[in-house]
C-alpha cells in the first residue's frame, strides 16, 4: 500500500506538470504538446509583442485581436479556447488560472472568437478574440490570457498511467489610462523549512496595493546568536492587487530559537520595512547552493521577454523528477513480484 501510495504521489505530481501552462518567449510562438501559438499582430518596435499582447484602451471600449496557432505533430488535434485571469505565481512571476477555476480578475473581459478548434497535423488557424474594459474600470495594468487547451486529454500505457492536459497562454496585457503606480506591502515574516527539504526560509507575506504591475527587490535580515545575517532577492513580476506568501531560502543552518526580523522592498512604489519577531521551533540546515535555486519557481526573469516568460517551467521540472522516480519504483515493483517469496507474504 505505501508503493501504491507513493507511485500515485508521484504519477499526480508529473500530471500537474503536464498541466502548467507555458508561456511565449520574445522569439516569437510558444510551442508544447504538438502546437504552437502566438500573436497575430506585433510591433516591431517592441519585441515583447511578439510574446504577448500589450494594449491600452479606455473603460467601455473594446479590443479586436487574434493569435495564430499551429498544429506541429502529427496528427489531427481539437483544442479548447477560452480566457483566463492572470494571476502572481507563489515565488512572483505572472501565471493563469485554470479552465476549471471561475474567473474573478480581467480574463472575464477576453471573449474568444471560437470555444473549440480542430486542426489538422502541419495547418494554422487565426482565432479571433475580443477584450472588452468593463465601464468603472480603474486606471492601471490589468492581465489576462487567451488560453488553448487540448480537448481530449490523452493517458499514457502501463498499469499506472498518467493523463497528460497540455495547455498554451498567450498573455493580454491591458492597460487602462490614468494615474497609476506601483506599491509594495508587507504583512508578514515566518521561518519554516522549504517544503520537502530542511532548508530554512523567510517566507515574507509580500504584495502589490497599487494599480501598475512592477518587479521588487526584497532584503531580509535576520539577527540570532550569530549576529546580523541579510540576504537580497530580485523578484519577478508582482500583479496589481496580488499578495504572495515569498520563500526566501536561506543559505546558512538557523537554530531553534528567536529571531528578530526585518523585510525591506524596494523598486515597488515607496520603499516599505517590515519589522517583527519570528519563531522557528526546531534546527535547519542551511546549504552552500544558491538558495534561491532551490524549489519551484513559477515564474522566470530570464527571458528576454520579460513579465511573462516560461511561467510553468520549474513545476515542469518537478514533474518530470516526479516520473523518474515513478519509473524507478515501477521497475523495483516489477522485480519483487518476480521474486520467490513465503506463501502468506
Amino acid at each position: 500500500m505505501r508503493r501504491t501510495g507513493l507511485i500515485r504521489v508521484l504519477a499526480l505530481a508529473a500530471a500537474f506538470a503536464a498541466a502548467s501552462s507555458v508561456f511565449a518567449d520574445a522569439a516569437g510562438a510558444s510551442s508544447f504538446g504538438g502546437f504552437s501559438v502566438r500573436p497575430a499582430h506585433f510591433d516591431p518596435n517592441n519585441p515583447a509583442t511578439r510574446a504577448y499582447f500589450i494594449e491600452s484602451a479606455k473603460p467601455g471600449e473594446t479590443i479586436h485581436d487574434a493569435v495564430v496557432v499551429t498544429n506541429t505533430g502529427t496528427a489531427t488535434i481539437q483544442l479548447k479556447v477560452y480566457g483566463a485571469d492572470g494571476l502572481t505565481g507563489v515565488t512572483s512571476g505572472a501565471v493563469y488560472s485554470n479552465a476549471q477555476v471561475p474567473l474573478r480578475k480581467a480574463g472575464r473581459w477576453v471573449t474568444a472568437g471560437e470555444n473549440l478548434v480542430t486542426l489538422a497535423a502541419g495547418r494554422s488557424t487565426r482565432i479571433p478574440f475580443a477584450v472588452t474594459v468593463p465601464p468603472g474600470t480603474v486606471p492601471g495594468d490589468h492581465l489576462a490570457g487567451i488560453a488553448l487547451q487540448n480537448a481530449h486529454p490523452q493517458k499514457t500505457p502501463g498499469k499506472f498511467s498518467i493523463t497528460e492536459v497540455l495547455r498554451t497562454v498567450v498573455g493580454i496585457l491591458v492597460e487602462v489610462p490614468g494615474p497609476a503606480h506601483p506599491q509594495a506591502t508587507v504583512s508578514g515574516i515566518s521561518l519554516q523549512a522549504l517544503a520537502g527539504t530542511k532548508v530554512p526560509a523567510a517566507v515574507v507575506e509580500l504584495g502589490n496595493s497599487g494599480l501598475k504591475l512592477c518587479k521588487p527587490v526584497l532584503a531580509v535580515t535576520l539577527t540570532g546568536s550569530k549576529g546580523l545575517e541579510s540576504q537580497t532577492q530580485h523578484l519577478d513580476t508582482v500583479l496589481p492587487g496580488d499578495t504572495i506568501p515569498y520563500p526566501l531560502a536561506w543559505s546558512r543552518a538557523l537554530q531553534a530559537g528567536t529571531y528578530p526580523a526585518s523585510a525591506t522592498v524596494s523598486g515597488c512604489g515607496a520603499t516599505v520595512t517590515f519589522r517583527t519577531i519570528a519563531h522557528l521551533g526546531g534546527e535547519l540546515a542551511g546549504t552552500k547552493a544558491n538558495p534561491n535555486a532551490i524549489g519551484i519557481k513559477t515564474g522566470s526573469g530570464s527571458s528576454s521577454s520579460g513579465v511573462f516568460a516560461a511561467a510553468g517551467v520549474g513545476i515542469l521540472l518537478l514533474g518530470l523528477l516526479g516520473l523518474l522516480f515513478f519509473l524507478i519504483l515501477r521497475r523495483r515493483r516489477r522485480r519483487w513480484e518476480q521474486e520467490p517469496r513465503p506463501l502468506g507474504s
